[in-house]
């Protein structure tokens, strides 16, 4: 749940709200009255590269996933996914995502820091979010739980 609150915030900022488009293409593609060209919600692509555990680890990949798919289904995003074997696929698959002008890329555990700091400066338009794990830059997000408050709470 938390990730999919994660990922319409991070949605939310990666759609354009630039000048109107009052070009005859534009128009010819079905824009609104007004003249402004909106994105819609499955023009929306974001890249989700897992750590090594996968999809199907019954940790915070599974959760990670089922957020994401959740999302999906609610938001109407387009959503690809990759599992990575070894640490070494990371830079490739982030890079791979941002390449193909994905506007976010979801890196799911701090194991991708070093990753995540190596190819978001190389592409600036992208947005990069990191799960568990600080990492600074214009366009990177890092996302931090503290699960261990909710210890506290049971005792």
């Amino acid at each position: 749940m938390c990730l999919g609150l994660v990922v319409l915030s991070l949605t939310a900022s990666c759609t354009k709200s630039g000048p109107a488009d009052s070009s005859a293409s534009g128009a010819a593609a079905g824009d609104s009255a007004n003249g402004s060209a909106a994105k819609t919600k499955s023009d929306i692509k974001i890249g989700l590269v897992f750590d090594k555990g996968g999809k199907d680890d019954k940790s915070f990949n599974s959760a990670a996933f089922r957020g994401s798919k959740d999302a999906e289904k609610d938001l109407g995003f387009e959503l690809k996914d990759v599992e990575t074997s070894d640490d070494a696929a990371f830079e490739p698959a982030l890079r791979t995502f941002a390449e193909r002008g994905y506007p976010l890329v979801i890196a799911v555990g701090f194991a991708q820091l070093d990753a995540v700091k190596k190819v978001a400066p190389q592409f600036p338009k992208t947005h990069f979010a990191i799960i568990d794990a600080i990492a600074e830059g214009p366009n990177v997000a890092a996302l931090m739980f503290a699960e261990h408050e909710g210890s506290y709470l049971v005792g």
